[in-house]
């Protein structure tokens, strides 16, 4: 569904994720920060493959950790 120019859809099917990405019509290279906050908190490898295929050329997956990686030698244990 287009509300202007969101996309708005619900599925339980890891393709949908592709299929809105191919109508943002993105010019690669394109940066995709996938979501690896927790350990139910995650993007599943089918939708980041399906997002990557609908790119068609050059992304750049970037890696990166929410707070709880995060770490100042204050705070560090061990």
């Amino acid at each position: 569904m287009k509300l202007g120019k969101v996309i708005l859809e619900r599925s339980r099917d890891p393709s949908i994720y592709g299929k809105v990405v191919s109508e943002l019509h993105l010019r690669p290279p394109v940066v995709i920060k996938p979501n690896w906050g927790t350990i139910n908190n995650f993007t599943e490898a089918a939708v980041l493959d399906g997002v990557l295929s609908a790119i068609g050329g050059e992304a750049v997956v970037t890696e990166s950790y929410g707070g709880r990686g995060r770490r100042t030698p204050s705070t560090a244990r061990g």
